[in-house]
């Protein structure tokens, strides 16, 4: 399945934050990535956000 993302579609699934939040309180992140020339980007991103 093949589809475009706006930035408005991702603002629309993302919660509120506290100011005072901390990024641990939260437990996740969403990797939306893809590139038939740089294939290791999208793991080399999860392997930075853990």
């Amino acid at each position: 399945m093949a589809a475009t993302i706006t930035p408005e579609s991702v603002w629309a699934h993302i919660p509120p934050r506290a100011r005072d939040s901390h990024k641990g309180s939260f437990g996740a992140v969403l990797v939306v990535a893809g590139s038939a020339c740089y294939r290791g980007a999208a793991s080399l991103a999860v392997e930075g956000a853990c």
